[in-house]
């Protein structure tokens, strides 16, 4: 007597279709954790472009003290709540809004290992905090710039939680489509012609 036919949901088809869902799950599981690192890591570099640009804007005119109003924009713009470069051979450039800073940390960017920067993006995820913290970097022109700038941590975590809404649907997304076709595959090459 010929053994019954398997359900659909038990066919080799349908156990690959699983079994491939599974993998890419798994493989985009791993993935996450160094490309958040790096999401978070492109954030502080945008941050401190912004903030050079900015500072730049407001040495236009050396010999003038910057407008309030002009520091508070060029802040709002750039992302910061404070900023300072320092170029050598010349008057540090400072941009203060009228709230104290009181950043509860202190990053040296480009300094950060990548399990250091792994942890700090996970908490920066996992932790809404309403505080602030201070950058501290290095710029090659003109050779020997330090910049240092205060940012919003909430702005770092709203930032990094699109990144990994964005990034759970494009991995199920292609997980289910990986799946799809390797039950396709399997179906056209292996089942069909076994049921001929």
């Amino acid at each position: 007597m010929a053994a019954p036919p398997a359900s659909p949901r038990q066919s080799l088809s349908a156990r690959l279709f699983r079994l491939t869902i599974g993998i890419v799950l798994a493989v985009e599981v791993l993935v996450f954790l160094p490309e958040l690192a790096h999401e978070r890591q492109d954030f502080l570099l945008e941050r401190k472009d912004d903030a050079r640009l900015a500072a730049v804007a407001a040495n236009g005119s050396p010999q003038q003290p910057v407008a309030s109003a002009t520091a508070a924009e060029l802040l709002r713009l750039s992302g910061t709540s404070w900023i300072s470069v320092q170029q050598p051979g010349r008057p540090p450039v400072t941009l203060a809004g009228p709230d104290p800073v009181t950043p509860s940390e202190t990053i040296l960017l480009g300094h950060e290992g990548l399990a250091s920067r792994a942890a700090h993006a996970l908490r920066a995820l996992a932790q809404d905090r309403q505080s602030e913290s201070r950058v501290l970097a290095t710029i090659d022109r003109p050779p020997g710039t330090r910049i240092a700038y205060v940012f919003r941590t909430h702005e770092e975590t709203d930032a990094l939680r699109r990144f990994a809404r964005d990034y759970v649907w494009v991995s199920l997304l292609t997980a289910c489509l990986t799946g799809a076709m390797v039950y396709v595959a399997v179906w056209l090459l292996l089942v069909r012609p076994m049921r001929r």
